[in-house]
This record gives structure tokens, C-alpha cells and sequence, in this order.
């Protein structure tokens, strides 16, 4: 099953659920058995969130994903609720949702230093196999969304992207790059070198 964004591209759903599942198995091993989480924890969240002084950065995009990895890291117990309680759906005209805008350098900025932020308080924090995992995941899914969209993108656009994953990389361990799939280590080779990936 694949989730298909514009241009005909997707997300491998089935994948990323046993990659998901794998994460669980683990923390599952390392923390209490999970429960479902009753409809009123709404203000434990907030309560939890404030007492370890989470905050959402300011003055950038994917700040989400920093305050929610941060979260996970630091909670003492993760409920897993296997019902959707979530979907994206892709905007049609106007303009796109932050993940649609793929075209604009500074939303690609912006990413690589949501995950740059991640990792490190992940490194701080958390397990490194989570750590590597998540740089995995970031190689992976977060960044490889951005090189289906070089044809679309200016000369300048490809000349920092390149600057940007290569400073991303600097921080990989060899063997987070070598359980990539073949077309993603020859599309970070090439930008490691200056060449755009597509």
C-alpha cells in the first residue's frame, strides 16, 4: 500500500508500519506494557509538557517534529492507540500545506535543522539506537521527499541543498548510510560532491 502525493509519488505505508512496529517492539521491551490513554489525559499532556519545559521553536517550519520527538524521548511510558487519529490529506489549490512546498529552499533549510536539532537531543537524551534510527528514518523518508522535486528548482536551490545535505551527513555514521537503499546512497554521494541528485 502506498500513500501517493503529487507527481506520483509515494510513501511505502506498509514499510514504515513495520519500521514503526519494530520502534515499538523495542521501547515495548524497555518500558511498562502500554495502555490506551482515556479521552480527558489531555491535561496530563499539558501538565508533562510543561514540566519538562517543552516548547515549540519559533520563527521556522517543522517545529512539530522536534517538540514531538522531544516529547517521546522524555516521557517515561508511550500509549500506542491503534485507531487513525491522524491523516494528511494534500491541499489542492491555493497554496500547498509546508510539506507541498517542497520547492522552496527555505522550507528544505528548515527541515535540515529540525533534524540536525533532533538528532542532537537525541544524542543527548536518548539511546543511540534510537538515534540512529532516527537518522535512518531522516535519510530515509524526511529529506529523500525534497529530490523528487530537483527538476523543479533553480540552480541556487540545488547548489545549497547540496551544502545542506552534506553538512546533514557529516553527523551519519557510515553504517546509518549503508542500510539506505541503493538509489538514496547514490543520490547523497552525488550530493556529497556537488552534483544535484536528480
Amino acid at each position: 500500500m502506498r500513500a501517493i502525493a503529487g507527481g506520483g509519488r509515494g510513501v511505502d505505508l506498509e514499510q514504515l508500519l513495520v519500521d514503526v512496529e519494530r520502534e515499538l517492539r523495542y521501547w515495548k521491551q524497555r518500558r511498562s506494557s502500554a495502555r490506551i490513554i482515556p479521552a480527558p489525559a489531555a491535561p496530563e499532556i499539558v501538565r508533562f509538557g510543561v514540566a519538562v519545559r517543552l516548547r515549540f521553536p519559533e520563527g521556522m517550519l517543522w517545529e512539530d517534529i522536534q517538540l514531538a520527538t522531544q516529547a517521546h524521548v522524555l516521557a517515561k511510558r508511550v500509549d500506542v492507540i491503534p485507531e487513525v487519529v491522524y491523516y494528511w490529506r494534500e491541499r489542492v489549490g491555493g497554496g500547498g500545506s509546508i510539506t507541498q512546498r517542497r520547492t522552496d529552499i527555505g522550507n528544505f533549510r528548515d527541515r535540515v535543522t529540525a533534524l540536525t536539532a533532533i538528532d542532537q537531543f537525541i544524542a543527548s537524551y536518548g539511546p543511540t539506537t534510537l538515534l540512529r534510527a532516527h537518522q535512518h528514518k531522516a535519510l530515509k523518508n524526511d529529506l529523500w521527499l525534497y529530490v523528487g522535486d530537483m527538476n523543479k528548482v533553480s540552480q541556487a536551490y540545488r547548489a545549497e541543498f547540496c551544502l545542506l545535505v552534506t553538512g546533514y551527513l557529516r553527523q551519519v555514521p557510515r553504517k546509518v548510510l549503508h542500510r539506505l537503499p541503493a538509489g538514496h546512497k547514490l543520490g547523497y554521494y552525488l550530493a556529497s560532491t556537488g552534483a544535484s541528485p536528480a
